[in-house]
């Protein structure tokens, strides 16, 4: 994989606010860059939901409990325009 600049800078804003977003068009690697932060990290301490899918969309039915449920996780959600109901 092509070293990611913006990696480093995820980890530096992620260590200094709760709630970090990647936002660009369509096919620019958002997607792959959330992926290699959670190889980075280690999948103990990481949750990825692809809002895609109907089984990830459903773990949100109670999105409150879900994510006191993973209390110290980095929890990305890809795809979050997929459920416009969490804002």
């Amino acid at each position: 994989m092509i070293p990611r600049l913006a990696l480093d800078e995820i980890r530096v804003s992620l260590s200094r606010f709760p709630v970090v977003a990647l936002l660009g068009p369509r096919q620019v690697g958002k997607t792959t860059l959330a992926l290699a932060l959670q190889k980075s990290l280690g999948s103990d301490s990481t949750r990825y939901l692809d809002l895609e899918s109907p089984a990830d969309r459903a773990r949100l039915t109670d999105a409150e409990a879900y994510l006191d449920a993973q209390h110290g996780r980095l929890v990305i959600l890809d795809e979050v325009h997929r459920t416009p109901a969490l804002f």
